[in-house]
């Protein structure tokens, strides 16, 4: 897997399918068999800092130094929610079937 800038995240599918990287402004779906990209997939407007990918690897969140958390449909790659809650940078996200999880540099 070969990208043109800082790599800040990386998440693997638990079928070990799916890399999933952010890199600048973008998330990038990778197949690990492989290497080939996916699909790019583009929404935050700053850095990505944190990715995190389903267990059926469906749905991907990440967190961007732009305050944001988008959760990502992997089928057709839309955003499906983008969250706005934080004041700083999210530097972290977990994503489960249920839920999405992220911490800031705001303290939450």
């Amino acid at each position: 897997v070969q990208h043109k800038g800082e790599v800040l995240s990386v998440a693997l599918s638990s079928d070990r399918k799916l890399l999933v990287t952010g890199q600048g402004k973008s998330v990038f779906v990778w197949q690990v068999h492989n290497g080939a990209k996916i699909v790019e997939l583009r929404q935050h407007e700053d850095l990505v800092r944190g990715v995190s990918v389903t267990d059926t690897g469906h749905r991907i969140a990440s967190g961007s130094k732009d305050c944001t958390v988008v959760v990502w449909d992997t089928v057709n790659g839309s955003a499906l929610f983008i969250l706005k809650g934080h004041t700083s940078v999210v530097r972290a996200v977990h994503i489960t079937g249920a839920a999405v999880l992220s911490c800031s540099s705001d303290k939450t």
